[in-house]
């Protein structure tokens, strides 16, 4: 198995107007005013506190993974990648919430999912890189639930050993805590030409996401 554990040093900008939309606050909303000085009042506090990592970890095919996974054909292995932003924005969002804050609540949840979204992006040379240490491309993207079970989450967790090395916990029902993490797996090739790694919005089950594009 090799294995990589990333502290993401570049600083990742949010894109305000991404934040925005998932709040379905678009410019002309009454309220537009008080939750753009609400955001500006609470993005040094995300950047002070969010702390970015990604782990990466090679597993070679198996039978027993290609019968799982059907990961389809040219499949040599498969690179598991965990990304967090560590436990501080739920914790903050959940004590605004507790204190009557939702704005602040709202938006720190918010502004924690696009940090999320924006960190996939700003490890993807990383990623790049470890396929060519391998001299391995990237077949296809998969996450969970629409590309595999919730329950695969459990050998990726016991596998990379999470807990130790990601300071990680794993629901019974196989969710990652924290909350704001992230899990795919790339299926691996021979070809190291291929980089087919980007999200697919036209296959995302999340049909209702402010960011969808296709």
């Amino acid at each position: 198995m090799t294995q990589e554990i990333i502290d993401i040093d570049v600083k990742i900008k949010l894109n305000k107007e991404n934040v925005m939309s998932m709040l379905d606050c678009s410019s002309d909303n009454p309220v537009y005013d008080e939750v753009s000085q609400c955001y500006e009042q609470r993005l040094e506090w995300l950047y002070h506190h969010v702390k970015p990592r990604v782990l990466l970890s090679y597993e070679p095919v198996n039978d027993d993974l290609k019968e799982y996974l059907n990961p389809g054909e040219g499949c040599t292995g498969f690179l598991y990648a965990v990304l967090t932003i560590g436990g501080a924005p739920q914790e903050e969002s959940r004590r605004c919430f507790g204190q009557g804050e939702y704005l602040d609540g709202m938006l720190v949840d918010a502004m924690a999912d696009a940090y999320l979204f924006a960190l996939e992006n700003a490890a993807m040379p990383r990623i790049r890189k470890f396929c060519a240490g391998n001299r391995t491309g990237i077949l296809r993207r998969m996450e969970a639930p629409q590309d595999f079970p919730l329950e695969f989450h459990k050998h990726i967790y016991e596998m990379c050993q999470l807990e130790q090395t990601m300071d990680m916990k794993l629901s019974s029902g196989c969710m990652f805590d924290p909350v704001k993490t992230s899990c795919i797996v790339f299926v691996q090739s021979a070809d190291p030409d291929l980089f087919n790694a980007q999200h697919d919005c036209s296959r995302c089950s999340v049909k209702d996401c402010p960011l969808r594009s296709i």
